[in-house]
C-alpha cells in the first residue's frame, strides 16, 4: 500500500462500514459502488523514500482526527482563535498542498524552467541544441506539502462556516477535497483562484455527507449567517450547486457515500450535468510555456507563464453576497492595472513578514547554516496576535 494524499479518517466520513465508499472513475468513466479506502487516493513512495514526511502528516492527521469526529457528531465549529480553530486550518492547507493534482503541477513547473534553461544554454549544460531531456524530481510532493504547512497562517483570518445539509441530497468529495474559490474575483470577471492569502478568498471542504466547511473572508462579502459558525441547508438545488465545486476540482475520482441506490443515481445525474464544466476546469489547468522576451536594458530572456488550476463552474449559491463597497474599490484597481497578479492580499503587512521569513530561511540554506526556529516562533506568535489579539495559543505538544 502506498502514501494516502488523502488520508483515510477523512475518507471514513464519507462510508458507512469504515472500509468501502462509492466511487466514479472519471477514466473510463464508471461508478465503483464500493471501492477500499486502503486504496483510493495513494502512490507508493509519494511522500518520499523515507517515513521522514508520512510521520510528519501521520502526526497531523492524529491531532485533527478527533476534532472532525466532534465536528460531524454535534454539527458545530470550534471557538474562534481557539487551538482547534488553528489546528483545523493546518490540517487543511496541508490537505490543500498534499494532493496529486498539485504534485504533478510542481513537476510540471520544474520540467518547464528545466526546458527552458536547457534551450537557452544547452553549451554550458553539455547538451546537443535542441534536445529535451526529462526532468524529474523525487518526491514531487515535497515542497508543496512543506510550503502548505508555512501558508497556513493565511488561513487563520478566514471566517468559518459549518454547512448542515439537511436535504434530500448528500455532499460528495474527491481526490482533491479542498476547493479554492474566489466569488468577488468572479463577479468580476477575475479567475477562480486568486490565492488563500487574496481579498474574497473561500475554501470549501465536504467533511461528511451532511457536512461541509466553508472559510471565507467575511470583510468581502455580506451574508445572512451573520457571526454565527454553524448554517443549516435544506435545499437539495444548493447541495448540487456545492457538489459542482468537487467535480470540477477532481483530479482522477469522485466520491461518495454508497448507502443506496438513490446515492449511484445523484452521482451519474450529476457526472452528466457537470462532464461540460470539467472540460473547461482541465483545459485551465496549470501549464506553462516560454516566449522570447527583451528587457528594456535589451537582454534577451525568457518569459515563463503559468496558468494556475481554476474551477470554471461560476457557483449559484447565494449565501455569499460580494460588498458593494469591495467591488467599487476593485473596479478601479482593475481599471488601473499596469501588471498581472494585481488581485490584493487581505493582509500585506503579514504577507511581507512571512516573505522576510522565507529569505531568511533561503539564506541560512546557502550559507549551510541550521534555520534559526526562535525565528520561525517569533512569526507564528506574532501573526496569531495579529489576527486574534492573543499573545501566545498553547497547542498539545508545544512548549508555548
Amino acid at each position: 500500500m502506498g502514501h494516502h494524499y488523502v488520508p483515510r479518517f477523512y475518507l471514513r466520513g464519507f462510508s458507512d462500514n469504515g472500509r468501502t465508499i462509492g466511487a466514479y472513475i472519471f477514466s473510463p468513466g464508471r461508478i465503483q459502488g464500493s471501492a477500499s479506502i486502503k486504496d483510493l487516493c495513494q502512490r507508493q513512495g509519494f511522500h518520499g523514500e523515507t517515513a521522514e514526511l508520512e510521520d510528519i502528516l501521520t502526526g497531523l492527521e492524529d491531532d485533527v482526527a478527533p476534532l472532525f469526529r466532534v465536528m460531524l457528531r454535534t454539527g458545530t465549529f470550534p471557538d474562534v482563535g481557539s487551538p482547534e480553530h488553528v489546528r483545523i486550518c493546518q490540517y487543511i492547507s496541508v490537505q490543500k498542498g498534499r494532493t496529486r493534482r498539485e504534485a504533478d503541477a510542481f513537476q510540471d513547473f520544474v520540467s518547464a524552467v528545466a526546458r527552458s534553461a536547457m534551450d537557452l544554454a544547452p553549451d554550458l549544460l553539455g547538451l546537443d541544441a535542441g534536445s529535451q531531456p526529462d526532468v524529474r524530481i523525487s518526491p514531487a510532493a515535497q515542497i508543496p506539502i512543506e510550503s502548505a504547512f508555512s501558508l497556513a497562517v493565511f488561513l487563520w483570518d478566514l471566517r468559518p462556516l459549518l454547512i448542515r445539509n439537511t436535504s434530500q441530497m448528500s455532499f460528495v468529495t474527491s481526490d482533491t477535497p479542498v476547493v479554492e474559490y474566489n466569488q468577488l474575483a468572479l463577479a468580476l470577471g477575475e479567475g477562480s483562484n486568486q490565492g488563500t492569502a487574496a481579498v474574497g478568498a473561500q475554501l470549501f471542504f465536504p467533511l461528511s455527507p451532511e457536512k461541509l466547511l466553508v472559510l471565507y473572508d467575511s470583510r468581502a462579502y455580506t451574508s445572512p449567517v451573520g457571526q454565527s459558525l454553524e448554517y443549516t441547508i435544506t435545499s437539495a438545488d444548493e447541495v448540487t450547486e456545492l457538489n459542482a465545486l468537487q467535480w470540477c476540482s477532481a483530479q482522477h475520482s469522485l466520491l461518495f457515500r454508497n448507502r443506496s441506490r438513490s446515492d449511484t443515481s445523484q452521482v451519474e445525474e450529476e457526472a452528466s450535468r457537470f462532464a461540460l464544466f470539467r472540460k473547461k476546469c482541465e483545459s485551465s489547468d496549470r501549464a506553462s510555456f516560454f516566449a522570447k522576451t527583451r528587457s528594456p536594458t535589451g537582454d534577451e530572456g525568457r518569459l515563463l507563464k503559468l496558468s494556475g488550476f481554476e474551477v470554471a463552474y461560476e457557483l449559484g449559491w447565494s449565501l455569499f453576497r460580494p460588498k458593494q463597497k469591495r467591488k467599487r474599490q476593485l473596479r478601479r484597481m482593475q481599471a488601473t492595472r499596469k501588471t498581472l497578479g494585481w488581485w490584493p492580499l487581505r493582509d500585506p503587512e503579514m504577507f511581507r513578514a512571512f516573505q522576510f521569513l522565507e529569505k531568511r530561511e533561503e539564506e541560512s540554506k546557502e550559507k549551510g547554516e541550521e534555520y534559526p526556529a526562535d525565528i520561525a516562533m517569533q512569526f507564528y506568535q506574532a501573526s496569531l496576535v495579529h489576527v486574534f489579539g492573543k499573545k501566545v495559543i498553547q497547542l498539545d505538544g508545544d512548549d508555548g
